[in-house]
This record gives structure tokens, C-alpha cells and sequence, in this order.
């Protein structure tokens, strides 16, 4: 596995550690402001949990040793402090709080993750292996693990386990963008390059900019002398991730897979009298190029030559769909029409629908989309839209949750799915989901969905103590 890729997972263990302890902050912080009597080892716990949630570990530890003083065999309490000394990057205090957690509790997956992650984290992977195995046998589906688990094997050598962990984490629709990027990579290190190919497509469906399928998808590209789509996925990353230290690598693989794609007649199918010559290499390369002004001209002229290139039909879909939704949804509809079988395509098109405000035309485009390519993040986050425009609440739900266990980082999605519940009458899941919401919305980027939440609160409280029914549903 490359370095990065091992570096990015090392900076995630605390985040996933200190996620496991998020369920219950948002109804500790109430706890918190009241002065009770510190005699309740419970509602000690309770209150280091919500100081926890605000990241003011100190005064966590403090309050988990004084529920630990009252009640010494509380694990819950133990596996925290060891998740708060990892965050103060007290390791050997973490290890021995998380080590008598595990103890406590042997049946207890989380601990043994803990201190898998520990281990692994300070490169102890001897350690590391018993205890992320049990936790595999305890709850063996859990995601954090088995992608631990895997890169154990793969520092070990052996890519043929870490592949069936990687497996085994992408086995549904739960597997994240990474996860999928890292068993493409594998894929295709063990000469899989057909399922290679489809496992990065699931990563970026997932995160478009994911670095890692990006990289990998183009080396697979210029393998099967596909040099234009090689091309295309090293100059999305150059203009993705300016501040990278490999955009220098990606510039020059760039060089030179634009110069094998220019012997290859610019990229465009052998037709006849089309060339080389008829296509000069700068053309292709603005084409390419990610600033809308420079490549939309560069494009025309494109199909100028070669009016049936549906890569260059669904570029301009792409760049003029903000713009001019009526000339994208037009090349959109060309793309798909020479590429039928296209999902990409057909995402496209039924983007650009929705883009032009004609909604029940997108929607049986992208239910299409889905029933061939079920993973589809644009689809699903593109049929949500259009069946909440249409006004069918209930189905929109559905995508809009599908959305939300694929992007669960995504604040704005549980104000969506708050609004919907709100509006087909399920008003205690609905407030649950606006907490959420404002627990985690950016106060400028979310301003005006913070605003009519905070609006909608009072009388949505008083309609659940008082015990309002569900309405119909506005479908």
C-alpha cells in the first residue's frame, strides 16, 4: 500500500475512536450545566461524556476518574478514559484504561478495536493482531476493524488477507470511498484489473476526488492504452489538489500520456479522414483543461471534427450545466444517445434535467441509472432532489437516507431528511434529525437552514407533547 495511504489511515484512528463515544454527547451537554451531587457514578459518566463532545478531555478525565473512585468495575467508563487519553496522546495511560476495560467486559468488541488501533498506531503489530482479531470474532462486520485488521496484513506481506478484509468491508453499501479505493489497489496488485476498475468506480461515485482511485484508475487506463482517460483522471487531480506534493509526479505522467494519446489521433476513434493532423495537440490539451472558459471552445471544435465523440458531449453537459442548463441537458442527451449503456452518461442527463427544473422527466432516468448501477451516489442524491420538488416526501426519504449512510459527514442531508419527516407528520423523528443537524452545521454555510430549524423548533416541540398524530403524507 502506498505511504500516504498508510499515513491518512494513522490520522484517522482518533477520529474513529472518539466517533464511538459521540451517540450519547448531544443528551449528556444538558447533564452537564446542572449542579447535582457528584455521589452518582452514572451521572458522572454522563457529564464526562458531554465535556468529552466539546473536546475538553482534561476535564473528562477528571470526571471518569471520579465515576471510576465510586464505582472501580465500570468499563464504559474506563474504555472513555482510554479514548480521551489517546486524544491527549497519553498512550501508555490509554493502554492500561483500555486494557481493564477489556478485561471488565470480555464479550466487548470496542476495547479490543481500541487497542488494536493502539498498537498498530505506535507500529506494534504483534500486539495488535490477537486483539483485532477478537473484536473481528466479536462483531465481525465492524468497518473500523477490519480495515485495521487489513492493513496488519498488509505490512505483513500478504496482500491475498488484507484483499478479503477489504472485501469483506465493501460487502455493502457501508463501505467507504477509501475502503473501496485500497481494495481497487489490491485488485489490481494481485492482476484483477477488471474488478479493480469496478472498485474504484464504487470509491469515486463516493468522493469524485478521492486521490488514491484517481491515481489508480489512470494507471489501469494507460495499461489498456485508454491514454485519453488516463489523461483525464491525472488532470482532474492536478486541478483538484493543487497543494498536493505529488502534482509534480501527476504533471509529468500527464506529459506523457498526452503524447501517447496524440499518436493515438488525439484520443478520437479511427474515422476515416479524421487524424492526427486534424486535431492538433493543443486542441486536445484545452479540452482537457479544467477552466470551463479555456476547454468549452477547445470542445466545440472537437466535435467540429468528430461530431459523434461522446466524451467531448459529455464534458460540455458537465461545464455548461450551471450556465446553460438548455445546451448541457442538449449534449447530455447526445452523450447518452451514442453511449446508452453509459451510467455516467445517463447521470448526466438526468443531472442536467433536474438542473432545468424538469423533474418528473429525471426521475424514471435515474431510477434506470440505479437499477443498473445500484452504488450511484449522483443518482441517489439527484432523485432526492427530484422527488422532493415533486413533493413525494416518503420517496425522497429514501434517498435522502441513502445519501446519509453514504455521506453521513454531509449536515445539510439530515436537515433534508428532518424537513421531509416534519412534512408527512413523523414529528418525533423529524426533531431528532434537526438536533443533528444543528449539532453539526456550519453556522455561514448552513445559515439559512439553521434559521428555519430554529423557527420550526417551538411549535414542533409543542405538537410532540401534545401528542399530535401523523398526518397524511403530501405526496
Amino acid at each position: 500500500m502506498q505511504s500516504h495511504t498508510r499515513t491518512r489511515f494513522f490520522t484517522c484512528i482518533l477520529l474513529a475512536l472518539c466517533c464511538l463515544c459521540g451517540a450519547s454527547g448531544l443528551r449528556a451537554q444538558a447533564v452537564d450545566s446542572m449542579d447535582e451531587v457528584a455521589d452518582d457514578p452514572g451521572q458522572l459518566f454522563q457529564r464526562a461524556q458531554a465535556a468529552q463532545a466539546r473536546n475538553q478531555l482534561d476535564r473528562a478525565l477528571a470526571l471518569y476518574d471520579e465515576a471510576l473512585k465510586l464505582r472501580p468495575e465500570y468499563p464504559e467508563a474506563e474504555y472513555q478514559k482510554g479514548v480521551a487519553l489517546t486524544g491527549l496522546n497519553r498512550l501508555p495511560e490509554a493502554e492500561r484504561a483500555l486494557r481493564r476495560a477489556a478485561e471488565l467486559r470480555t464479550e466487548w468488541a470496542l476495547p479490543q478495536t481500541a487497542l488494536g488501533l493502539l498498537f498498530t498506531q505506535q507500529k506494534r503489530d504483534k500486539e495488535a493482531e490477537p486483539f483485532l482479531r477478537r473484536a473481528l470474532e466479536l462483531d465481525p462486520e465492524d468497518q473500523t476493524t477490519l480495515i485495521a485488521y487489513a492493513q496488519l496484513w498488509l505490512r505483513a506481506g500478504d496482500k491475498a488477507a488484507a484483499l478479503a478484509l477489504y472485501k469483506r468491508a465493501t460487502s455493502d453499501e457501508s463501505g467507504e470511498a477509501d475502503t473501496w479505493a485500497a481494495r481497487g489497489t489490491l485488485e489490481r496488485l494481485v492482476g484483477d484489473d477488471k474488478a479493480a476498475l469496478i472498485s474504484l468506480r464504487h470509491a469515486l461515485l463516493l468522493d469524485p476526488k478521492n486521490i488514491i482511485a484517481r491515481e489508480e484508475r489512470a494507471e489501469l487506463s494507460a495499461t489498456a492504452n485508454d491514454y485519453a482517460r488516463a489523461a483525464e483522471d491525472l488532470q482532474f487531480l492536478i486541478a483538484e489538489q493543487k497543494q498536493s506534493p505529488r502534482v509534480t509526479l501527476w504533471q509529468q505522467r500527464l506529459t506523457e500520456l498526452r503524447a501517447l494519446a496524440t499518436r493515438q489521433a488525439a484520443g478520437l476513434p479511427d474515422n476515416g479522414p479524421t487524424t492526427t493532423a486534424a486535431v492538433p495537440a493543443a486542441t486536445v490539451d484545452a479540452a482537457n483543461n479544467a477552466d470551463p472558459a479555456v476547454a468549452r471552445p477547445a470542445l466545440r471544435a472537437l466535435l467540429q471534427t468528430d461530431p459523434k465523440n461522446a466524451v467531448a458531449h459529455a464534458r460540455l453537459c458537465a461545464i455548461d450545466r450551471a450556465n446553460d442548463p438548455a445546451n448541457a441537458l442538449a449534449h447530455c442527451r447526445t452523450a447518452l444517445e451514442l453511449d446508452p449503456r453509459n451510467a455516467d452518461y445517463a447521470t448526466g442527463y438526468a443531472a442536467a434535467l433536474v438542473q432545468a427544473r424538469r423533474f418528473a422527466d429525471a426521475v424514471p432516468v435515474l431510477r434506470q441509472v440505479l437499477a443498473l448501477a445500484p452504488d450511484t451516489y449522483a443518482a441517489h442524491a439527484n432523485l432526492a432532489t427530484a422527488l422532493d420538488e415533486l413533493k413525494q416526501y416518503d420517496a425522497a426519504l429514501v434517498e435522502y437516507q441513502w445519501v446519509n449512510r453514504a455521506k453521513p459527514e454531509l449536515a445539510v442531508v439530515y436537515f433534508f431528511i428532518g424537513r421531509d419527516l416534519d412534512l408527512i407528520g413523523e414529528f418525533a423523528p423529524a426533531l431528532a434529525a434537526y438536533e443533528i443537524f444543528l449539532a453539526r452545521a456550519d453556522a455561514q454555510e448552513n445559515k439559512v437552514e439553521i434559521e428555519r430549524v430554529n423557527l420550526r423548533l417551538p411549535s414542533l416541540r409543542n405538537q410532540i407533547a401534545h401528542g399530535e398524530k401523523r398526518r397524511k403524507p403530501r405526496n
